[in-house]
């Protein structure tokens, strides 16, 4: 129910039988519909706590906008809860200790404790509904602390109501355990508003939350097993955690100085199988900077918008009920069993924010007020990112991300089900429907699993080329080696510009990733060879010297201090010197020319991830045709797989039974060459 709708002026003071006073009056066998009136009969035996709050704001009439907020928020936190016990307890002593650990001796800490009190033991812990246990004195004190930093703050004036209700109000983000963070975060960040030296507006104190945050805040996934979400104290006193963390610790920071930051968070990249969350200042109801809690400033955080992910869906959690969600909509129609991803009827569709997004209308031939969702791929099943229902054979779906692969599925049970065909919405023009009805067969030439992340290769792997010597010699020890060339210190960051720049995502080959240096020494050398940063792991796909204008590498005896130094001079760039431990000072891959050469020209590539074809390793190859069918088995016996006779018109997925990175995506294929989704 809206704002507006949940209450008015003239019911401020006096609120009939449907009013917290005389309720005992209206009983019936039907929950109410007014959210307020519901939530007061789901609170049972503390019931009498959320009174005392109506009652303590009814006293005052100056205090008629704390007892409207009073009233929004008991009408909108029935689904709110956390998580309590022993274990939790016992667990939650990690965080008076992790601040001063390493990350190594964080996890054997962490492990030592989980071992002592019981692995398992956090399934036992109790989960217990805010309704049934807040207090009156806890509620009181959120709501007149939330109140008076909105009313104190410089900014006040360009904060809405609805703004404050929905991102200031609010006592919890998640299932973290009710604590007064108000209190501790003001004290600790009040001095922002009294420094001279930042401007006093949203943006500028904002941006100096998060770079105290990034002074000490350390990133960690070592947390992902807690039952719930993080409380604030354990935050502070642990000093570390993941995105969920560095958005809630930006969000709560902000609304304690009175400043609106809302969480936006996508369920999944469209492109990879990981979600995100994150932030968003708002700066007024129509109109936003998104960031990140610890890590990126308000308007130049570029993770969501110029990284190598595809957007299907971003939502925004807000504290009263989006009357448009599509768990709204389900509760209208009584509808219960939904996929964990659509269950929050608390989240508005921020998509076309970040963004091109299309309307769909499908075609499904389903009874009226069926649910159909759209998903897309997640580790070889599907995971819903919006839904319909069915109107006279038709379902609509609005602001779905471009350039994506959906299959619109039905769901029962944990399970999903085709109600239609897979299809493609590209960039540009309307969505194409795959429906594998082509008689025609073909063969498929695949290399890869997934596709190759630029962004991410260039500093996992190209980084350990980093100060590199590209050395000659004469004597094959190489005894005081003449420079021929040294990498550059710092890499240059990558990001995708506009429409153009999307479309590169999930297209390039991994042969784009070569380097080449021209050589203006004019010595000649029989002896040549790469040699690793001082105390940085050696990872080398290929390397190639050349000798005057010619087009082909230089060929001779490869030598090295390390195992297989033949792999660098292949040409089969799948196959990568990788040597991570026992870092030494002097690490090298080199060739002997045979006689001297001078060298004009170096070439050289980054070791490759782990999503190529493998020698050696186990593949199976599925099409989809209203499941995944298999077309068969094979053991890589190259960097290539090669499959007959394959149905077209459709999606393929590959799948490694034996890899270690589990990183997989479905493709189609065109041209001779896999199209990734």
């Amino acid at each position: 129910m809206r704002l507006n709708k949940l209450i008015s002026s003239s019911v401020l003071l006096s609120i009939t039988c449907t009013f917290w006073i005389g309720f005992t009056a209206c009983k019936n066998k039907e929950m109410p519909s007014d959210p307020f009136e519901r939530n007061l009969v789901l609170a049972g035996k503390n019931r009498a706590e959320l009174e005392k709050v109506m009652a303590h704001y009814q006293k005052i009439p100056r205090d008629s906008l704390k007892l409207k907020s009073a009233i929004f928020l008991i009408s909108n936190i029935e689904d709110n809860k956390h998580y309590d016990g022993d274990w939790l307890e016992s667990f939650d002593q990690i965080f008076d200790w992790s601040a001063s650990l390493d990350a190594e001796r964080l996890k054997e800490f962490k492990d030592s404790i989980e071992s002592e009190i019981g692995r398992n033991g956090k399934a036992k812990s109790k989960l217990k509904i805010d309704l049934k246990t807040l207090t009156a004195d806890y509620l009181i004190e959120n709501i007149d602390q939330a109140y008076a930093s909105w009313q104190n703050a410089p900014w006040k004036s360009s904060v809405s109501y609805n703004a404050f209700c929905n991102y200031i109000l609010p006592y919890k983000s998640f299932s973290e355990y009710s604590e007064d963070w108000r209190t501790v975060l003001y004290q600790r960040y009040q001095y922002l508003l009294n420094d001279p030296d930042i401007p006093k507006n949203m943006e500028d104190v904002c941006c100096a939350l998060v770079q105290d945050e990034k002074n000490w805040f350390r990133y960690t996934e070592l947390f992902f097993g807690y039952p719930g979400a993080l409380s604030i104290g354990n935050i502070l006193k642990g000093q570390r955690g993941a995105c969920r963390e560095m958005s809630n610790l930006a969000a709560y920071s902000a609304r304690a100085l009175g400043i609106p930051v809302a969480i936006d968070y996508t369920p999944q990249w469209a492109n990879h199988s990981d979600g995100h969350i994150w932030n968003a200042l708002i700066l007024n109801d129509s109109a936003f900077l998104h960031f990140l809690g610890a890590e990126g400033m308000p308007g130049d955080y570029t993770n969501v918008t110029r990284a190598e992910t595809k957007t299907a869906k971003v939502y925004r959690y807000n504290q009263e009920i989006i009357e448009s969600s599509f768990a709204a909509r389900a509760r209208r129609l009584g509808i219960t069993d939904l996929p964990p991803s659509l269950v929050n009827p608390r989240i508005k569709d921020v998509t076309p924010y970040y963004t091109e997004t299309a309307d769909l209308n499908l075609h499904i031939k389903a009874k009226d007020g069926t649910p159909v969702y759209l998903c897309i791929f997640q580790n070889g099943s599907w995971n819903a990112m919006d839904g319909g229902f069915v109107r006279k054979h038709r379902v609509s779906i609005k602001n779905l991300g471009r350039d994506i692969l959906y299959a619109p599925m039905l769901y029962k049970s944990e399970t999903f089900l085709p109600a239609g065909p897979p299809l493609i919405i590209p960039w540009e023009g309307k969505p194409m429907e795959l429906k594998n009805n082509n008689p025609e067969h073909l063969t498929l030439n695949l290399y890869r699993k997934y596709p190759l992340k630029r962004y991410r290769t260039l500093w996992t792997l190209a980084q350990y080329l980093i100060l590199a010597r590209f050395e000659g010699s004469n004597t094959p020890d190489f005894q005081s080696p003449t420079l021929l060339y040294q990498a550059p210190e710092s890499l240059k960051g990558y990001f995708n510009n506009g429409i153009n720049g999307r479309i590169i995502r999930d297209r390039l080959e991994y042969e784009s990733l070569w380097k080449q240096a021209e050589v203006l020494i004019t010595d000649s050398f029989r002896y040549v060879r790469i040699r690793a940063g001082d105390n940085i792991p050696f990872k080398l796909g290929e390397l190639e010297f050349y000798t005057g204008n010619e087009t082909i590498p230089l060929t001779g005896q490869p030598m090295s201090n390390l195992p297989h130094p033949e792999r660098a001079f292949d040409g089969l760039p799948g196959y990568s010197i990788i040597k991570e431990d026992e870092v030494e000072k002097d690490r090298w891959v080199g060739l002997d020319l045979g006689q001297k050469k001078r060298i004009t020209k170096i070439r050289y590539l980054p070791a490759n991830d782990k999503n190529n074809i493998i020698p050696e390793k186990k593949y199976q190859l599925y099409y989809w045709k209203d499941k995944w069918v298999s077309i068969g088995i094979q053991i890589a016996k190259s960097h290539q797989l090669e499959y007959r006779d394959v149905p077209t018109g459709t999606i393929y997925w590959l799948h490694c039974k034996d890899c270690f990175s589990s990183e997989e995506r479905p493709f189609t294929y065109e041209n001779n060459t896999q199209i990734w989704w």
